[in-house]
């Protein structure tokens, strides 16, 4: 019995260890910044309004690594994929396309950003002033 601990006991010992190995290799992932999201939707405007394959592009390059981040909420990542879905090129540039784009292109920098709470809530917090 004690020969089957240490055998089992090695294997799990290399696999913990090449694990927080792999952990420590990893770079730092951070939320959006709120410039980051402002030239997202800068670029989504460019798209929608000039209908250029390499404004889309540009557009979508910058879009997608929110999508590979683990942070950002399924929220912002439900219009991240919208805006990259409807961010193609075509032959009319109807309004129904640039709504597409433009759409969720205004909503994604309040989805997108982190969310504080406040500490003290102004409301019922404060001691009332006697007149």
């Amino acid at each position: 019995m004690k020969r089957f601990s240490l055998l089992f006991g090695m294997p799990c010992l290399f696999l913990i260890g090449s694990l927080v190995s792999a952990n420590q290799s990893d770079e730092y992932i951070t939320m959006p910044t709120r410039d980051d999201l402002n030239e997202i939707v800068l670029k989504a405007y460019e798209c929608s309004s000039t209908n250029k394959a390499k404004s889309c592009g540009e557009l979508r390059n910058l879009a997608d690594p929110l999508m590979d981040n683990p942070l950002p909420s399924a929220v912002c990542k439900d219009l991240v994929w919208e805006l990259l879905q409807s961010a193609k090129t075509s032959k009319i540039n109807s309004l129904e396309r640039r709504d597409s784009i433009d759409i969720p292109a205004r909503k994604i920098s309040n989805a997108c950003l982190k969310k504080t709470k406040a500490i003290n809530s102004p409301r019922g917090n404060q001691p009332r002033i006697k007149t």
